[in-house]
């Protein structure tokens, strides 16, 4: 088993098909988590020790994984987020276009992808 820099013992992620009830009730502890979905390669919900609860999305990109933050647990729902996590070729074009331009291009730049999105 892998030990962090202080020692202790690093904890595997949990794997689980996640339902809305468990990202509502899941609790935090005094280390940050992460519980993969088995339902929806490649997302993740993450879970804070203040008990904030945020979406990610794990890709590749050139052989060394990836997090991608989607948004706020609380904000956005689960069936969406696994919408996101599906098209991992968003993420990395949005990732790659994010270093690319500035912070107002971005944004309208995930505007349109997202009403694209709903458009379906």
């Amino acid at each position: 088993m892998r030990k962090r820099r202080d020692g202790t013992a690093t904890r595997s992620p949990d794997r689980r098909k996640l339902t809305e009830l468990y990202v509502r009730k899941v609790k935090p502890e005094p280390r940050l988590f992460c519980t993969l979905d088995t339902f929806q390669r490649g997302l993740a919900l993450r879970v804070l020790p203040t008990g904030h609860k945020s979406w990610k999305a794990v890709y590749r990109h050139h052989s060394r994984p990836r997090w991608f933050h989607i948004g706020n647990a609380g904000a956005i729902p689960l069936s969406d987020a696994r919408g996101i996590a599906v098209d991992g070729e968003w993420l990395r074009d949005s990732f790659l276009f994010a270093c690319r331009q500035d912070a107002e291009a971005y944004l309208y730049y995930l505007k349109r992808r997202w009403d694209g999105f709903y458009a379906h």
